[in-house]
């Protein structure tokens, strides 16, 4: 099947949009997120999502999952104020398209999810979870598609990248999320 390079060209531009990235930030690609404060802890995390119904031409809002703390997340100081000694674990549940629905035309909205994440610390391991909003659209997070994510205990920004489904003959079911986010450390 021959597809067109400007209806490729269109269809990965629209599934990058999925990510959040903190509200109003004007940042250069790759560069991390604005702290808040020196005490928060600066965190990369990469997982897959799987996305029901998932993006497709017909609109839809839906639900996002890792399926438990099965993604990474790499931090470089304090969590609970003791020092990160390694790699941790990362998930998240969440909704998209809270403020109307989705398709591969048009992937701007908000939505929010639920993350948890453990880390190995001089503490012992260390368990965070909290609830957080999310904001996405096309170019925002650092990356073709993302966006930002705000709680009490976290904020940042993120990117996507769809893995399964190419928006045009497949939905996109599952995407890969990389995270640049702060830990608030109190």
């Amino acid at each position: 099947m021959h597809r067109s390079p400007i209806a490729l060209a269109v269809a990965t531009v629209s599934l990058f949009a999925l990510a959040p990235s903190p509200a109003g930030a004007m940042q250069k690609p790759g560069d991390p997120p604005p702290s808040r404060s020196p005490k928060d802890t600066h965190c990369i995390a990469e997982f897959d999502v799987t996305l029901d119904p998932g993006l497709s031409q017909t609109p839809s809002s839906g639900t996002f999952t890792t399926g438990g703390d099965v993604g990474t997340m790499v931090c470089d100081g304090l969590v609970n104020g003791f020092q990160v000694t390694g790699t941790g674990t990362r998930g998240e549940v969440g909704r998209y398209g809270l403020d109307g629905p989705n398709s591969c035309g048009h992937l701007k909205g908000k939505g929010d999810e639920t993350w948890s994440l453990t880390m190995p610390t001089t503490g012992g391991p260390q368990h965070l979870t909290d609830f957080a909003t999310v904001e996405y659209d096309l170019l925002q997070g650092g990356g073709v598609y993302g966006g930002t994510l705000e709680s009490k205990r976290m904020y940042g920004t993120f990117t996507v990248t769809p893995i399964d489904g190419d928006c045009m003959t497949k939905p996109v079911t599952r995407a890969h999320v990389r995270c640049d986010e702060w830990i608030v450390e109190h």
